[in-house]
């Protein structure tokens, strides 16, 4: 089976190269023993997300404009997401595998909004107390 390969050039040089396909499953995790999930990695998803940088840039052959991420980029904020060569050179960046951080962002970015609806139900607490003890205070004067 042929895998198609898309590259792209900034400069001259090799800036992206995209390889379709599926992405793999894992079907058991028992294989691999002690694999941490990746929100438990030292940097999560939505910090690599904020990390990225979209670039725009034209496609060496026939010059048509398009965007996507240097693969030199990816590396320096999250390697896992880049292919490198035989001489360990980035090569590109794993588009396929970028759904994933989504899911990661996603999750992380759920758990702050619940983290902000406790913290402001528990302000809203403590403004209807301190409401209450004026009020208390006023009555009786």
């Amino acid at each position: 089976m042929r895998q198609h390969i898309a590259r792209i050039y900034l400069n001259g040089s090799e800036a992206i190269t995209f390889r379709p396909g599926p992405v793999p499953l894992i079907k058991e995790l028992n294989c691999c023993p002690c694999v941490p999930s990746f929100s438990q990695r030292r940097i999560g998803g939505l910090d690599i997300i904020r990390r990225l940088r979209p670039i725009s840039f034209n496609w060496k052959e026939g010059g048509q404009p398009d965007i996507g991420l240097g693969a030199e980029d990816v590396a320096k904020v999250a390697p896992s997401f880049t292919f490198t060569n035989n001489r360990g050179e980035v090569t590109g960046v794993k588009y396929e595998r970028l759904d994933l951080l989504l899911i990661n962002a996603v999750k992380e970015q759920q758990q702050q909004l619940e983290q902000q609806r406790q913290q402001i139900a528990q302000l809203e607490g403590q403004v209807r107390q301190l409401r209450a003890a004026v009020h208390r205070r006023r009555v009786k004067r």
